[in-house]
């Protein structure tokens, strides 16, 4: 069985402490399984999770910025970047395939060491595909 979504765009502020990217934007959800930033698994299998953010802010020498797929708000993928340097725009971004059964629940969470972090405004740069890639 076929199952996939695409989300874009972010309302969530982010800071120091993990937040859960709630997507604004649906592009596709063939089983209209998110809701409020949690993806709840309808058919088990093998799950394929593409996201990515771009933050805004101060970011000094080792800022670290995280991002975090979540099953059952257990990390399964946590992915931290610090910055080369000041800079003032970070992105950030990851991938797994996670084995899932029916009820689980997939999240992403991000956090940003930043003085001031937001989650730009970007229909291209913010996102998460979801796609059953098998058994």
């Amino acid at each position: 069985e076929d199952v996939n979504a695409r989300y874009y765009a972010s309302s969530t502020s982010i800071s120091g402490s993990l937040a859960t990217i709630v997507w604004t934007t649906k592009d596709f959800d063939s089983h209209g399984s998110m809701s409020s930033g949690l993806y709840t698994v309808s058919t088990p299998g093998k799950y394929l999770i593409n996201t990515g953010l771009a933050l805004a802010g101060t970011f000094a020498l080792n800022s670290t910025n995280i991002i975090e797929i979540q099953k059952n708000s257990t990390a399964v993928t946590n992915v931290t970047k610090y910055s080369g340097g000041i800079v003032t725009a970070e992105t950030i971004q990851t991938s797994d395939i996670i084995s899932c059964i029916a009820g689980d629940v997939i999240r992403i969470q991000a956090s940003s060491g930043a003085t001031g972090p937001s989650i730009v405004s970007s229909n291209t740069k913010n996102f998460i595909s979801i796609s059953r890639a098998g058994n």
